[in-house]
């Protein structure tokens, strides 16, 4: 091939003439000594495969090409992703994309060499057509700025769902002694600081730092809590068997006491507080519903609209949600005068406001992003 066909094609590879596999030959030069000069990326490879060894090959002249974007100025880097982006992200990215891009994509091999069962490649590319083609191929620039939207994504993400982890958390710190607290409220700063590294371009590893050691600050708060939080539910369950079994006997009376008609107001709030007490939401669901139907509710003497109240407290401790909605709005029509309207109607608001936020969507896979913030110095 002639010395001046060589700059109209993009990849080359040098290789003897026998294509036979020799037991006693001796691996090609360029594979012991990879050629470096400045106007040409280099990529070698072996593989059994010549395929595989040509693939492995592109991926290391890619690899080479994000060596030399490392040591480019942040405004080189910037002509390429954006502005304020970290080199070594862009650098990985620029690594992982070019071999799959149209300035390597499809090219062909002339030869191959092999030597003792290996296919030896190397190929090679111009550095100013690689630069024209970063910096001229708006679709190769919208690859990595895409690439390098995942990775930020990706690291967000973590932080937020550290953030839900830390919160859920928090919710149990006041069970714990002052340094459970103290811990706490270190992670909760941790994830600030790794907030603030994000938006301000800080390098991956940086960031991954952080979130590492936030994460393992809240895997021992964690786990103290785990142990904390078991033996409270035990202890909680056993109270309250305790206390059901203790008055068992005195609910079985109020409840036939009530069956029989033979109750009023003073019976159904024992029930009542009984079952509340005893944390048996259902139980105090059904009974206050139960109660609200009975045709001798004047016997209630006006505290119906408590007995309804308590149905609706029910709901919301069972979280079921479309109970909360109509019993919520039947309490606010029946009882407007009653002293616990505010509560119910800030209650059921919360509820139906929750119930109408939309669900988070999911993050394009490509991103149309208009550009990371500007740069702060």
């Amino acid at each position: 091939m002639p010395a001046r066909a060589l700059r109209f094609v993009p990849l080359l590879l040098l290789a003897a003439v026998s294509a036979a596999a020799k037991e006693d030959c001796v691996p090609p030069a360029f594979y012991t000594s990879l050629p470096r000069d400045r106007e040409w990326f280099y990529g070698v490879a072996r593989d059994p495969d010549t395929d595989k060894a040509r693939d492995q090959a592109l991926r290391n002249l890619a690899k080479q090409v994000g060596g030399e974007v490392e040591g480019w100025p942040k405004e080189k880097v910037a002509a390429v992703a954006g502005p304020c982006r970290d080199k070594w992200e862009v650098a990985a990215s620029v690594g992982k994309l070019l071999p799959r891009s149209s300035l390597l994509a499809g090219w062909e091999q002339d030869d191959f060499e092999r030597c003792a069962g290996f296919s030896y490649v190397l190929v090679r590319v111009e550095k100013e057509r690689v630069e024209r083609f970063m910096s001229g191929s708006a679709a190769f620039k919208k690859d990595v700025a895409a690439a390098l939207s995942k990775r930020l994504a990706k690291v967000e993400a973590a932080v937020d769902d550290l953030t839900a982890r830390v919160e859920r958390l928090e919710k149990g710190l006041r069970a714990l002694p002052a340094a459970g607290e103290a811990a706490g409220t270190e992670i909760a700063r941790t994830v600030t600081r790794v907030r603030s590294a994000i938006k301000s371009g800080k390098p991956r590893a940086e960031v991954e730092r952080t979130l590492a050691a936030a994460e393992d600050a809240y895997s021992k708060l964690e786990e103290r809590m785990k142990k904390y939080q078991d033996g409270h539910d035990a202890a909680e369950q056993a109270r309250l068997a305790a206390l059901r079994a203790a008055r068992a006997p005195e609910l079985k009376e109020k409840l036939a006491a009530v069956a029989s008609g033979r109750w009023g107001y003073a019976e159904a709030g024992a029930i009542i507080g009984f079952y509340n007490d005893a944390k048996d939401y259902e139980g105090l669901r059904g009974f206050s519903r139960s109660l609200l139907a009975r045709p001798d509710l004047k016997k209630l003497d006006g505290h119906d609209d408590f007995v309804a109240y308590m149905g609706f407290v029910a709901d919301l401790s069972l979280k079921d949600e479309a109970a909360i909605l109509a019993d919520g709005e039947t309490f606010l029509k029946k009882y407007p005068a009653s002293g616990m309207f505010e509560a119910v109607k800030a209650l059921l608001d919360g509820t139906i406001a929750m119930s109408r936020m939309p669900k988070p969507a999911a993050a394009p896979s490509a991103p149309e992003a208009a550009g990371p913030e500007p740069c702060v110095d």
